[in-house]
């Protein structure tokens, strides 16, 4: 009987991952008046390539920007900087420019490296599907003069993996718990 059990468990071994996923470079995008942006991240060097954002409290995905290259990234930690990380990580921003048709209506939004859909899970909760790996949880709400963007790896996790401050500079209704 014994020899049944060994070859499942086995099997069941080399089935499981060896190591994790790393987690999709998070992004944020505060979009201004005439399609001008700043992209704020964690990076220094900004994502290559076309990217997707996902409007803040909304479903729908946009495409396409692009982090410009025109000035070099700057380095959180100025009262002008807004984005901040709640571990305390140095936060970089970034210029943008938009791809294709019209630009976007001055915004707030959020995107990850590889984003395909988002998907609407409760209030103020995104199921962010990936291009590879498995989906993200942003939970976005409001305090006082800001709002909160706190990532998961599943919907039911209480501790967030990651998490992300933006200053509004204006009051607004708490929906923070």
């Amino acid at each position: 009987m014994m020899t049944i059990f060994r070859p499942l468990g086995l099997s069941l071994l080399l089935a499981a991952p060896i190591a994790s996923a790393a987690d999709a470079p998070f992004y944020f995008i505060d979009i201004a008046a005439k399609g001008n942006a700043v992209l704020y991240s964690e990076a220094k060097v900004p994502p290559k390539g076309d990217l997707s954002y996902a409007l803040v409290d909304r479903v729908a995905a946009g495409c396409c920007f692009r982090a410009g290259a025109r000035k070099a990234a700057r380095k959180a930690g100025d009262d002008a900087d807004k984005f901040m990380a709640d571990d305390d990580k140095p936060i970089f921003s970034h210029p943008v420019d938009f791809s294709g048709g019209a630009k976007p209506e001055p915004d707030l939004a959020y995107g990850f490296e590889g984003m395909q859909t988002v998907t609407k899970k409760g209030r103020g909760t995104y199921q962010v599907t990936m291009q590879a790996g498995d989906p993200v949880f942003v939970r976005t709400c409001y305090s006082g003069e800001g709002m909160w963007l706190r990532l998961f790896h599943r919907l039911a996790d209480k501790k967030p993996y990651a998490s992300y401050y933006y200053y509004l500079g204006y009051d607004v209704e708490p929906t923070c718990r």
